[in-house]
């Protein structure tokens, strides 16, 4: 994991019985550890801390999730700690345009993997 040293963040590979295997990256920006890890992953949860316009090693940005999907097109990539505002509110920042293929989690969104290892995600809203 990629932060400040006294952050310590932690990420976790989760496997389910059926193989099913989540990658949850912690906060953290992108690193190597992410990137081989993610080669075996069906889902990677990526936090994007931070616009594209902030320089910071420590998060993703929304162009380093696109790149990110880009490099693991089999697996689904979900984004989660959105530095923008949940969608459908005024203030803060924006949500970024991404492409289909990555998913920005809100609050009260629901994961659910299924006997086969199929995941789906279960909006809040």
């Amino acid at each position: 994991m990629s932060h400040t040293p006294e952050t310590d963040p932690h990420g976790y590979e989760l496997v389910h019985k059926n193989g099913f295997r989540l990658l949850h990256c912690g906060d953290s920006g992108p690193c190597e550890g992410i990137e081989q890890r993610a080669r075996d992953a069906d889902a990677v949860l990526l936090e994007m801390g931070i616009p594209d316009f902030v320089d910071s090693p420590n998060h993703h940005t929304p162009s380093d999730a696109v790149a990110f999907a880009g490099r693991h097109p089999h697996a689904m990539v979900l984004v989660t700690h959105n530095y923008a505002s949940a969608a459908g509110l005024e203030s803060g920042f924006e949500m970024p345009e991404l492409p289909d293929s990555i998913v920005q989690l809100e609050d009260g969104d629901c994961l659910e993997i299924d006997d086969e290892g199929k995941l789906s995600v279960q909006r809040n809203s």
